[in-house]
């Protein structure tokens, strides 16, 4: 029975430290996001976004640029190529098309919204089971599976010697008993 227990503790030891170990949602990674740029117009025009996501804008029509307000960056005449911009600070990021407007003229402009990175869950390690040995128990054992009841005597009758029981032990011969 002991040894049952001790099977199945460790099994649950075993189990916790997977689903522990497991289930943990994996950190979080930089994502990409598109913004699509077509007839004088950013689509979304506002984007919110995690320090280290990446922004691509796909030219759908016409020509157009991406330049950043605060000059950190500019994508030329963009091409079926597009343009892609990685967002490491956090802040906010205005933007327009220097072939429509200007920093100054909002005809065709967007916003990027960058959040700062949370910070992934940590993993606390789980400490190991050891196979320390357990203390005898005191008292009475309960009564394993494997016991086997005995009959104790219920009456006097039933308690008294049988004939068998209270027969004289003969001495071997030649002895005196």
């Amino acid at each position: 029975m002991r040894t049952l227990l001790a099977a199945m503790s460790a099994l649950l030891i075993v189990t916790a430290i997977t689903i522990v170990h497991g289930s943990s949602p994996p950190l979080a990674e930089a994502a990409d996001h598109t913004v699509t740029v077509a007839d004088n117009s950013f689509t979304p025009a506002t984007l919110n976004i995690t320090a280290g996501d990446t922004v691509i804008w796909t030219l759908s029509s016409g020509t157009h640029t991406v330049v950043a307000d605060d000059g950190s960056f500019s994508s030329g005449i963009l091409d079926s190529a597009g343009f892609s911009h990685t967002f490491t600070t956090p802040g906010t990021y205005e933007y327009f098309c220097s072939v429509h407007s200007s920093a100054n003229l909002n005809l065709m402009n967007g916003v990027i919204n960058v959040a700062a990175a949370q910070a992934g869950p940590t993993n606390t390690p789980v400490p190991q089971a050891t196979n320390t040995p357990q203390p005898e128990p005191t008292g009475t054992p309960a009564a394993d599976a494997t016991d086997t009841p005995v009959a104790t005597p219920t009456t006097a009758a039933e308690a008294a010697p049988t004939a068998v029981d209270a027969a004289p032990i003969a001495a071997p011969a030649g002895e005196a008993p």
